[in-house]
């Protein structure tokens, strides 16, 4: 029993050494760019070797977006149990800096799940839109609590305003080849619109203190 635990517990080492050695890879090169072959050669095992951790590359690829997925949802959670939501407020100029990193260009991964593997992109999407929705509710709420948010707002509606919102400035974003600047620019201007919608006195005075004259 114990060998078998630490046949085990080596095999889970090794697996979770090829998806971050991918993720890095693909994250940089895109998806088609990285190989079987090269993951084998990285780590000096045979292709039939790498095929006991994962069935196939497409697997691979579906737990490397499981990771992503869940490391979104825990840096959602830690906000949601470890911040209240003044103190997330004052923090969005930061989030702010970094969505405008990731606006700028599309991650190699991203662009290659768009356009060679559809289905699982969808799939991805669907799965984003469920946490984003799911965090936001619980934030709405807590905002509600701490007298930030009004009470009479419909969380669940709201949360998904935010999350569709985002959406279609990214979708027009493409089609329209805005500028990093633009989607700023487009982004601020309709959230300005929703966050009346949902902010207290109390709210606004703490936005624009720790926001707008930044």
């Amino acid at each position: 029993m114990h060998v078998f635990c630490n046949i085990l517990i080596q095999r889970m080492a090794i697996r979770d050494d090829i998806v971050v050695f991918a993720t890095q890879q693909m994250e940089q090169l895109g998806i088609r760019s990285v190989s079987v072959d090269d993951i084998c050669h990285q780590f000096g095992m045979s292709k039939k070797t790498f095929y006991v951790h994962f069935e196939t590359k497409d697997v691979l690829l579906q737990t490397i977006i499981s990771k992503h997925e869940e490391k979104m949802a825990e840096e959602l959670e830690y906000i949601v149990k470890k911040k209240t939501v003044q103190q997330a407020i004052t923090s969005w100029h930061t989030i702010a800096q970094h969505a405008k990193k990731s606006s700028d260009q599309k991650p190699p991964l991203l662009h290659d799940l768009q356009k060679y593997y559809p289905e699982l992109f969808k799939e991805h999407e669907r799965s984003v839109r469920r946490t984003m929705v799911r965090f936001l509710v619980r934030f709405l709420q807590k905002g509600i609590d701490e007298q930030i948010f009004r009470s009479e707002i419909d969380v669940e509606m709201t949360a998904s305003l935010f999350v569709d919102m985002q959406k279609a400035l990214m979708l027009r974003a493409e089609k329209q080849q805005l500028t990093p600047a633009q989607i700023r620019s487009e982004g601020k201007h309709n959230m300005g619109i929703l966050l009346r919608g949902i902010f207290t006195k109390d709210g606004f005075d703490l936005l624009d203190k720790h926001i707008n004259k930044r």
